[in-house]
């Protein structure tokens, strides 16, 4: 009987055949880890209050610039379903093979900008979305289908 390293075409699998991962990938996993940190933190800083956000049980209270940056994030968080599914399809388009195939052809600085610049079109057209619906178009559509009907007109 044969050993199994020489039986079929791919006979002998050569510890160099093994690929190693580029660097720009090890680079975008620490970032992420360091980026999922930060929202960890943050998180905890605003549910004990210690942001001065007035969230948690901290009772602090909202300045004027977080009251500020509250009233511009509260359209984006009402719609986040939509928002998110939207993030999804455009970066997969813009970095699979789906679409412009960009992923591992441009650095870390052109897809942050990138992103950040796509969030801001997110958080301007979620504001200019909610100033003329009660709902975003995902979430009208989740809401008609758990409640078997058409939601309420915004009134």
């Amino acid at each position: 009987m044969k050993h199994p390293e020489t039986i079929g075409p791919t006979a002998a699998i050569e510890p160099a055949a093994v690929v190693p991962r580029p660097h720009r990938i090890v680079e975008v996993d620490a970032l992420r880890g360091f980026a999922l940190c930060g929202i960890f933190l943050a998180n905890v800083l605003v549910m004990s209050g210690l942001d001065g956000l007035g969230g948690g049980g901290g009772g602090g209270s909202a300045g004027p610039t977080a009251s500020r940056l509250a009233a511009r994030l509260a359209p984006a968080g009402r719609m986040a379903l939509t928002n998110y599914l939207a993030q999804s399809v455009v970066m997969a388009l813009v970095f699979t093979g789906y679409g412009a195939a960009l992923y591992g052809r441009v650095g870390a600085a052109a897809v942050l900008g990138g992103t950040l610049l796509f969030y801001g079109f997110q958080l301007a057209s979620s504001a200019w979305l909610m100033s003329r619906h009660r709902l975003g178009p995902v979430e009208r559509l989740l809401r008609a289908v758990t409640l078997w009907g058409r939601p309420a007109p915004r009134g």
